[in-house]
């Protein structure tokens, strides 16, 4: 057998937050790391964010080295970008229901790739690090559980020559109208930078009024782009995602959390095993909320979500994504500077900016 899919933590059960530490004490190369927690009495009403919320922290360390780092729904929008399809949310947001999100750490280009993968042997201690936050998605979540699982190299005998790490570098709050420059890191080869602008009830680009990356003081500018074009053109890239939802009727508007951010459109229908009782009306969208309301309370209700930028996350792509040769290269560069300027009125939301690197064994 060439591979295998290996527990790396059996279903664990939490009633605080928690940080959990999973020794990556494995033999094998690592090619994908899938992540599922499901939070437990969810009430439709009274929804802050997104499940993917809860996870506010993916790393993987070896001592003080930090070889891989983002949080949930950062991860998660990166590997929709990298995989060109939907992670599995079982996004059930009924009065009392149990969500479940799924997020892969994918570190080759594509799962079993011979040539990229993470091998524990190359380090010291590797450990896997998940931060959970309870109450992120709801103050009433009462617990949550978590499996992780990963895809291992098992007869098929690889000597990968790197693995590709998701790492934040900066987290940074917008200003009205104001440029932020990120400078940016130019050590490992660039696979996809990502930049996540989140804001109930807004758009990505209404955050964010310009983006632009240029070397060495404006020697040469990588791009330089208004924002709503720049999303339309990005998204145009890949298929729209789509999510169903499940979730309580109630004659009040009420929010919900989806998660695409961009453009959302909404088809839902009663979900129970009677006709009548009303139509629902689906309102919003962007940056991942919308609001719902029904004609009568009670019914449950089912919705097909579709959209763009998963979680307010634009990609910028460098090269073919399948040929490492044609990555962006920087380190002969001086310097990478990004230069974002916030919206008109942006509120208090951070602007999260992170890549997709090459790290060479």
């Amino acid at each position: 057998m060439n591979t295998r899919t290996y527990t790396l933590l059996g279903s664990t059960t939490y009633d605080a937050d928690k940080t959990e530490i999973i020794d990556l004490d494995v033999q094998d190369p690592i090619s994908q790391i899938a992540v599922v927690y499901r939070p437990v009495n969810v009430v439709t009403g009274t929804q802050l964010a997104h499940p993917a919320a809860s996870i506010t922290k993916i790393e993987i360390v070896d001592g003080s080295e930090v070889l891989w780092s983002l949080s949930g729904r950062e991860a998660q929008a990166l590997d929709y970008y990298h995989r060109q399809i939907e992670p599995f949310n079982y996004m059930d947001i009924t009065d009392g229901g149990s969500p479940m999100v799924t997020i892969m750490l994918n570190f080759g280009r594509f799962l079993f790739d011979s040539e990229l993968a993470f091998n524990p042997l190359n380090y010291k201690n590797p450990q896997l690090k998940i931060s959970i936050d309870l109450n992120a998605q709801s103050a009433d979540i009462v617990a949550g559980s978590m499996q992780v699982f990963a895809e291992l190299f098992d007869e098929k005998v690889i000597t990968p020559v790197g693995y590709l790490m998701g790492k934040e570098v900066e987290s940074y709050t917008l200003g009205d109208n104001a440029h932020h420059y990120v400078d940016m890191p130019t050590d490992k080869v660039w696979r996809k930078l990502l930049v996540r602008a989140q804001r109930n009830g807004t758009d990505w680009a209404s955050q964010i009024a310009h983006i632009k990356l240029s070397q060495d003081a404006d020697k040469k500018v990588i791009f330089d782009h208004d924002s709503f074009p720049f999303a339309a053109h990005q998204a145009s890239q890949v298929r729209p995602y789509r999510e169903h939802i499940f979730g309580s009727g109630n004659i009040a508007a009420r929010y919900g959390y989806c998660t695409p951010g961009f453009h959302v459109r909404f088809a839902s229908t009663a979900w129970r095993a009677t006709i009548g009782g009303g139509d629902q009306a689906f309102f919003g969208g962007s940056g991942g909320r919308f609001q719902y309301i029904q004609a009568v309370a009670g019914p449950n209700w089912q919705a097909i979500v579709e959209g763009w930028l998963p979680h307010s996350v634009v990609e910028y792509p460098f090269g073919l994504q399948q040929d490492i040769g044609d990555w962006f290269d920087p380190v002969n560069v001086g310097s990478m500077k990004l230069d974002i300027t916030g919206g008109a009125a942006v509120d208090t939301q951070p602007c999260d900016v992170f890549l997709q690197e090459l790290v060479k064994y």
